[in-house]
């Protein structure tokens, strides 16, 4: 692997308009999600712009994973898979440049979008206290990337795009939260494990923010290694 593939994967997604308007979306949703959203009466403290901003990044995971997803997902349209295994003559190359651009991608946009949420809650409420927020986003920060990795890998499993946006976009907007109050082991499910890491004042109910973490990086560990494998093998005809 070198850093033409690396550089070619990522025009791709400058070259695909869907990841781009799902880019566009996410710049202009997440900062608007973090001033609009827990409009109260509540005392306006750090603690408030903190769940303001950790709110707004935890539904961000919406349009981070539908990035992921159909970043991965395009190579299963119009034998796009074979040219590009053809291109980079080896698999696993592939795969792991592909890991890879999901991972600079993801981090590029998320400290951007985390930037300019702050800045704008800062404009907003007429704060400064940007160094304060950013400090509480690492958690939140590592937990999008595991998902993003997470979902990329359940697609090349699956081959279906629409199966794991339905997973996870359903899981982030409210299921995982219903089997949480049913199912105890559902707090190892990926989305449940890391909902301290968007919570300012943690919910005992959840995992700690570390455990959570690791939880989830332990499923993202299998899910990649599945998925590597199945990509390895899988026929492309």
């Amino acid at each position: 692997m070198t850093k033409n593939h690396v550089k070619s994967e990522l025009f791709k997604i400058l070259y695909n308009k869907w990841l781009c308007l799902d880019i566009i979306i996410l710049i202009i949703f997440t900062p608007i999600m973090c001033v609009f959203m827990i409009k109260s009466g509540k005392v306006i403290n750090l603690d408030y712009y903190s769940n303001k901003i950790l709110l707004g990044l935890y539904f961000a995971q919406i349009w981070f994973v539908i990035f992921s997803v159909l970043y991965i997902g395009e190579e299963y349209k119009k034998s796009i898979l074979r040219t590009s295994v053809v291109s980079l003559g080896n698999r696993m190359k592939l795969f792991v440049t592909k890991q890879i651009c999901i991972i600079i991608c993801v981090s590029i946009l998320f400290w951007v979008i985390s930037v300019i949420s702050i800045t704008a809650l800062n404009l907003y409420y007429s704060q400064n206290i940007f160094v304060y927020l950013i400090k509480q986003m690492w958690p939140a920060y590592i937990s999008t990337i595991e998902i993003c990795i997470i979902s990329s890998s359940l697609t090349v499993i699956l081959k279906s795009p629409v199966i794991s946006l339905s997973i996870f976009i359903s899981g982030i907007l409210g299921l995982s939260n219903f089997l949480d109050q049913y199912l105890k082991i559902s707090h190892y499910f990926p989305i449940s494990a890391t909902m301290n890491c968007f919570n300012f004042i943690k919910n005992p109910d959840y995992l700690s923010i570390d455990k959570g973490i690791v939880c989830e990086g332990l499923w993202c560990i299998v899910f990649l290694l599945i998925s590597g494998i199945i990509f390895k093998s899988r026929s492309i005809k």
